[in-house]
């Protein structure tokens, strides 16, 4: 009977490693374009910094992609979280049009403006492409 219970773990734990190892084969690095199609613009404020002059233009502090786990946010104080997020975001993300192709802009003012691209953990950025 141990014998048996033995084996049926045994058989149990390969078929899970070889699964594992199966899954892990199809992964693939993404290339991904951040945008005014493929993600949202959202507007949050910390810090009761209430003149926030891109509030005021109804511009938005983070753009979050629509199917990936991919966030860039704006601050004017570069300041990180402990888990590497801008701590205090101001609104810096806006959309515009020009030649008929809608653009994300990252404004500044007076200020300094910091922006940060992050994944959650489990994820990597391999690579990226800045196109100013």
């Amino acid at each position: 009977m141990k014998k048996m219970k033995t084996k049926n773990k045994c058989l149990v734990t390969s078929l899970a490693i070889i699964a594992m190892l199966m899954m892990s084969v199809g992964v693939k690095a993404q290339n991904v374009t951040i945008g005014p199609k493929n993600g949202s613009i959202i507007t949050g404020q910390a810090g009761g910094n209430v003149d926030d002059s891109g509030i005021k233009r109804g511009m938005g502090s983070m753009w979050r992609h629509e199917q990936l786990p991919l966030t860039m946010t704006t601050s004017d104080i570069a300041m990180l979280t402990s888990a590497g997020e801008l701590a205090d975001p101001s609104c810096a993300i806006d959309k515009y049009t020009v030649d008929g192709k809608e653009r994300l802009l990252i404004g500044a003012g007076q200020t300094q403006t910091f922006f940060v691209v992050s994944l959650p953990k489990g994820y990597r950025i391999t690579g990226y492409k800045l196109v100013v």
